[in-house]
């Protein structure tokens, strides 16, 4: 099985100013967002992974480990958080531990991860391929093919796409996360990252 220890967690290429701003939004946690409901996509989710019953998961981009402890809560475990910002990783195994649920947090990269070939049933990436620009997307959906087995499932989210002036209006706002790198993808562009996954 997984566990800290077993990781290589020693490359990182994700920028390091975007790891530097979760990080500090990762510092103080606010206390509603271990009590929030789960949205809709993370039901979604849920009912996916019932229908196939992964033994090993990779949640890639986990930030605080919200959606895989809400898989574990709902016997989806074990599984692993992986998320470039190591206080992210931290708040995720202190929540795990709090909750005596079987989810191993670790900090690693997802255009390097941290496993060997075919590691995983089941791939969970939510809210983080966006934040990659185009080259590492795709060395990110390599990777995400690489540590997955043969027949994996995968359950990928992705934000709405945001227009020019949205995405202008974000960067002149207080949200913390205006400075984060955010690569719009097509409708297209989308079904091609995604090819060959179930």
């Amino acid at each position: 099985g997984f566990d800290s220890a077993t990781i290589n967690s020693e490359v990182m290429t994700y920028r390091a100013a975007d790891r530097a701003t979760w990080n500090a939004i990762f510092r103080a946690v606010p206390g509603d967002w271990f009590s929030a409901g789960p949205s809709d996509a993370m039901v979604r989710c849920l009912s996916f992974f019932r229908q196939h019953q992964p033994r090993r998961l990779l949640d890639v981009g986990a930030g605080i480990g919200r959606w895989a402890i809400y898989l574990a809560r709902n016997g989806i475990a074990p599984n692993v958080a992986l998320d470039s910002a190591a206080r992210g990783s931290r708040v995720t195994a202190e929540w795990a531990t709090r909750e005596g649920l079987r989810v191993v947090a670790a900090t690693g990269d997802a255009v390097a991860l941290p496993f060997v070939d075919r590691s995983f049933e089941a791939i969970l990436a939510a809210l983080v391929l966006e934040n990659l620009d185009r080259r590492d997307q795709l060395t990110a959906m390599a990777e995400l093919r690489r540590v997955a087995d043969r027949g994996a499932h995968g359950f990928f989210v992705f934000n709405p796409i945001l227009t020019g002036t949205e995405i202008e209006a974000l960067a002149e706002s207080g949200n913390p996360t205006r400075t984060c790198h955010i690569e719009s993808c097509t409708d297209d562009e989308i079904t091609e990252m995604l090819a060959g996954w179930q």
